[in-house]
């Protein structure tokens, strides 16, 4: 996985001079603290991210705690962290070419045009 993020990394240095800091997971099922020292270890200091259990989703709504430092539990490097944001969105879709649908965890389908 880090092969495929540095060679991103690298593509996007030489062809537009940028290195990225910020990933979004799009659409994942399931999340490791190993994924957070890759990211970490690959120059990501900020992730987003969805699909996670509802029950967790509505606690961290409850507690506004959407926003967290994940520190890996493998982690070699005492700065190993990734500053994480959960979206209250269950799903992000695309219904038509210029709206973007988000389904929460009441089933409420808002859409937000681009």
């Amino acid at each position: 996985i880090n092969a495929e993020y540095m060679g991103g990394h690298f593509f996007l240095l030489r062809e537009f001079g940028v290195r990225p800091k910020v990933a979004w997971q799009l659409d994942v099922f399931g999340h490791s603290s190993g994924q957070t020292a890759l990211l970490s270890d690959a120059g990501f200091t900020s992730l987003f991210f969805s699909r996670v259990d509802a029950g967790d989703v509505r606690e961290r709504l409850r507690s506004q705690r959407l926003e967290f430092v994940w520190r890996p539990k493998t982690a070699t490097k005492r700065d190993a962290f990734v500053f994480s944001h959960l979206t209250y969105c269950l799903l992000y879709t695309s219904d038509a070419a210029d709206d973007l649908l988000c389904v929460d965890l009441r089933g409420r389908r808002t859409t937000k045009k681009k």
